[in-house]
């Protein structure tokens, strides 16, 4: 969905609205991804037909992910408008962190640049900037909107220990308001 980071699809469908549309066009596994980020999230997207979910933002604020630090504190600090579509014109939509780098991307994009202007000033090293080097303002990094839902930069372990407990509980609970 348009809510996922990084590359997204221009037609920007929502993933509630997208999920179950794909569940019921294909006969293969669902795995939704964009803007989850948490059990209640993950919940929604079974609830309409997905039979897996991704979630890519919060995992990169996890002890074990290979990307610097200053990058998982970002996050941690950043809230649900911390985020910004770029490439609409270029055709090369990407949802991003919001930073130096996107604001100039932005005015660049204003003034009619081209996909291939846009793939140069871009170039191959700006994702590196943010993820390894740490240079959040002048790097690229795909991000969703649910980035404002983490607090903390916790072990992977215990995000998925957390996704199944509150998983369990949103279950537990909607099945007492079904009866």
């Amino acid at each position: 969905g348009v809510d996922a980071g990084g590359f997204i699809h221009l037609s920007e469908l929502p993933t509630l609205a997208l999920v179950p549309q794909i569940v019921d066009a294909v006969k293969i596994p669902v795995i939704a991804a964009g803007g989850i980020c948490d059990a209640r999230g993950m919940a929604a997207c079974f609830a309409l037909g997905a039979e897996g979910v991704q979630l890519g933002t919060r995992f990169i604020a996890t002890n074990e992910a290979l990307c610097h630090i200053n990058l998982k504190q970002y996050l941690v600090k950043a809230n649900e408008t911390s985020t910004i579509v770029t490439g609409r014109k270029s055709q090369m939509a990407m949802r991003v962190i919001k930073n130096k780098f996107t604001a100039e991307l932005m005015e660049k994009e204003a003034t009619g640049f081209t996909k291939e202007e846009m793939g140069v000033f871009i170039g191959s090293g700006r994702g590196l900037k943010a993820i390894m080097e740490g240079n959040v303002d002048e790097g690229s990094v795909g991000c969703s909107p649910s980035v404002g839902m983490i607090k903390e930069i916790l072990p992977a372990g215990e995000v998925v220990r957390r996704l199944v407990e509150d998983y369990s509980k949103i279950v537990a609970r909607l099945d007492k308001m079904a009866k």
